[in-house]
Parts: C-alpha cells; sequence; structure tokens
C-alpha cells in the first residue's frame, strides 16, 4: 500500500462492497463489528448491499428471528450487531456509552433508584418471550404509578439496553419491540477487558481498514488512550504504512484488491463507508464534506463513484414505487450517470418497486 487510492481500493474490499465473503447478514453484521442502524431501513440497504442479490425481506426475516439485533452499543446510537457479540461488547462499551449519558439522566430526572424500579417492571413485563413496543412498556410502567415522559422512556431503556437487560425482539408491523436479552441470545462468551479491546479493534481494522488510531477511537467511541491499546494488543494481526505522514493499520497480508470497479452506490445515511472514518479525506474532497455540513446534512445518504463520493440523493416510499432524487456535486460523466441508473433499479430490485427518477 503506497497512495490513497490503495487506502480507498482495501477499504472498499474489506467493507464488503466490492467483494462479498459473506452469505448470510450474521456473518455480515459479525465481520463489521457493528453497523449504525438509527435509520432501520437505511441500515438494512447497507446489509444488502454487502451480500449477493439480498432483498429487503431476507433481512427484515433475520432481524425477526433475532439473527442480527438493535440495541445502543459503542455510542449513544443504535447499532445493528450479531447475537453471539453482543455481551461483551456491551460489557466493553458501556462505561463510556452511560458517561456520555449521564447528563441526560440528570436532566430526565433519573437515578439508579428509578432505574433499578423501571428494570424490574421491565424485566417482569417481558419475560416469557412477551415482545412489547416502547408504548406498551410505557403503559405497564404507567399502571405501576411510574410515569415518564418522552425523554425519560428513551433513557431507562437504553440504561436497560446498557446493562444487558433488554435487547430489540421481532417488529409488531412496522413497530419494534424489546426482548430480555437473556431469552433472547443463549449465553456468550465472555471476554477480559483487553481480549475486548484486542477483539474490537481487529474486527474495525480488518473490516474497514486501512485505518488511523483516531478512526477506530471515533467508530468504537472509546477515549484516544484505549483507542490506541485495542490496537496495540491486536497489532501482531496488522500491517502499517505511513502515507501522506498519516499511519494507517490494515489486516496483515492483505492482497491488493483489482482496480477500481466504474459501479456507482447508493449509500444509506450512516453507512459504515461514509461515517465510520475520523479522516474522511480519502473519498471526500473538502469543499464537498464543507458544503454538505453546511447545510445541516452531514447524514445525507451518498453517491459513491470509484470510492469517491459525488453526490447526495433521498428517497420517498410510495405503494408501488420508490422515487429517487439525486443532487451531485458537479455535472456527472456519462459513465456516471449510466452507472447511477443501474444503481437505481438495483435499490428498487431490493424493494420490489419500480423507480421513479
Amino acid at each position: 500500500m503506497t497512495n490513497v487510492e490503495d487506502i480507498v481500493q482495501l477499504r472498499l474490499s474489506h467493507q464488503q462492497l466490492t467483494q462479498h465473503n459473506f452469505t448470510t447478514p450474521t456473518e455480515l453484521v459479525s465481520w463489521m463489528g457493528a453497523i449504525q442502524a438509527q435509520d432501520y431501513a437505511g441500515a438494512k440497504w447497507a446489509v444488502a448491499q454487502r451480500l449477493d442479490s439480498v432483498a429487503e425481506e431476507v433481512i427484515e426475516q433475520a432481524f425477526n428471528d433475532g439473527q442480527i439485533l438493535r440495541t445502543h452499543v459503542l455510542r449513544p446510537t443504535w447499532h445493528l450487531i450479531a447475537p453471539a457479540d453482543i455481551r461483551w461488547m456491551l460489557q466493553l462499551t458501556q462505561s463510556h456509552v452511560q458517561a456520555v449519558n449521564a447528563y441526560y439522566f440528570r436532566l430526565a430526572k433519573l437515578d439508579d433508584e428509578v432505574f433499578a424500579q423501571t428494570h424490574q417492571i421491565i424485566a417482569h413485563a417481558l419475560t416469557g418471550k412477551n415482545y412489547l413496543t416502547r408504548n406498551q412498556l410505557a403503559e405497564i410502567l404507567h399502571q405501576h404509578g411510574r410515569d415518564h415522559d418522552h425523554l425519560q422512556m428513551t433513557y431507562i431503556l437504553m440504561k436497560a439496553e446498557g446493562a444487558g437487560l433488554i435487547c430489540s425482539g421481532p417488529r409488531l408491523g412496522k413497530q419494534f419491540t424489546y426482548a430480555l436479552l437473556e431469552e433472547r441470545v443463549p449465553e456468550t462468551r465472555q471476554l477480559s477487558r483487553d481480549e475486548a479491546l484486542a477483539e474490537l479493534a481487529k474486527r474495525y481494522v480488518f473490516s474497514h481498514g486501512p485505518v488511523q488510531v483516531n478512526d477506530f477511537g471515533q467508530w468504537s467511541g472509546l477515549n484516544s488512550a484505549d483507542a490506541q491499546l485495542g490496537i496495540e494488543l491486536a497489532a501482531f494481526s496488522f500491517d502499517q504504512a505511513v502515507i501522506e505522514q498519516k499511519t494507517y493499520w490494515f489486516a496483515a497480508a492483505s492482497p491488493q484488491p483489482p482496480s477500481l470497479p466504474e459501479t456507482v452506490f447508493l449509500l444509506p445515511n450512516y453507512d459504515e463507508y461514509g461515517l465510520s472514518y475520523q479522516d474522511r479525506s480519502a473519498f471526500f474532497e473538502p469543499r464537498h464534506l464543507e458544503n454538505i455540513d453546511s447545510h445541516g446534512s452531514n447524514f445525507s445518504h451518498l453517491i459513491m463513484f470509484q470510492g469517491k463520493i459525488i453526490g447526495t440523493w433521498r428517497r420517498t416510499l410510495k405503494t408501488e414505487t420508490v422515487i429517487i432524487e439525486a443532487s451531485f456535486f458537479g455535472r456527472p460523466t456519462q459513465l456516471q450517470y449510466r452507472e447511477f441508473l443501474v444503481a437505481t433499479e438495483r435499490y428498487g430490485k431490493y424493494l420490489h418497486l419500480n423507480v421513479v427518477l
């Protein structure tokens, strides 16, 4: 690896965008470590693009069956995570997640006594694989004399997730439900803190590399000392290279992928390719990044061609169609626009909807 183009090629390959090494959503999510998922529809599309010809209902079924879970891990936001990883990853990351949330706990007038009471009520309500929605849990808390507003319910449930009490259950129509973690996921392996730091570093570097230590810190939510320690503990599995005075880590003996394919990808908002690096200079021209940030749409759906972000897109779902609106940073070439049309058709096929531009 000698230049920025090599970085882009390897990232596209390791992130499973230009090669597909896995056949199930569980395998893919486990490889990625965790996939940011506050936009659930976007997260499903992020998974599908990294598998071969998978339709939306396949990802949805995997979620409903508990083959992939959705919880607050790494940072105070939703992520998809594999069942085998949920316990050790929660144990590693919850101290800083809850530290970030501490201000909001105080703002919402929530303390350890409140959490102990609400956790007990929630656990009793969910026992026996009785999957319940947020509103249903709020009603049960009300019946026990505990009324909570929207903000309080958000942090009561997030705290219960962080404590390893609850996780996602199957969807009820379009609504999310909660399940007891001990009923949803059989007992899984335990890791020491150093083992967990090393494992998380390997997951990230293998699936997102080449990366800098600060990239790992941003993605994982770990402080700089822990991020550095994680890389050092797993360093025997990595190679490193210095490019433009920046040190990059990547999987040892990574084969050089083929030249960048002339393919357009419609990346969802919060996609791992767009957001999981602190330094995004390898795929974002500074003037375009500044333009996106200045319009408050840092988390836009992104149009990517040969590893570079060349525009943004929006989707509007109708009964039989999906309307796609594109905004390119500059006039696309004929090749780019032709491949963009191919990408929109791929998205329509995934949804089983006709595409309207």
